[in-house]
């Protein structure tokens, strides 16, 4: 039983892939997805060009997680 929807877009971007990336990887708290406080706007893993992150903000974060691949 599915309690939210999935949702996906595909977005572009006017800035370069590394500076996307960089971005990404500034605002990111590298760690589990789970609620704990930080000074980071998300929390998630990146890998390459891949990320999978949540806000860091509560409740927002136990509902929305956000997937995505640069190409």
């Amino acid at each position: 039983m599915k309690f939210f929807p999935e949702k996906s877009e595909e977005l572009k971007s006017s800035k370069i892939i590394e500076e996307v990336l960089l971005n990404i990887k500034d605002n990111t708290e590298i760690s589990s997805l789970t609620m704990r406080r930080s000074d980071k706007y998300f929390k998630g893993n990146i890998e390459k060009n891949f990320f999978k992150i949540i806000s860091s903000e509560k409740p927002l974060g136990i509902f929305c997680v956000f997937e995505g691949r640069l190409v």
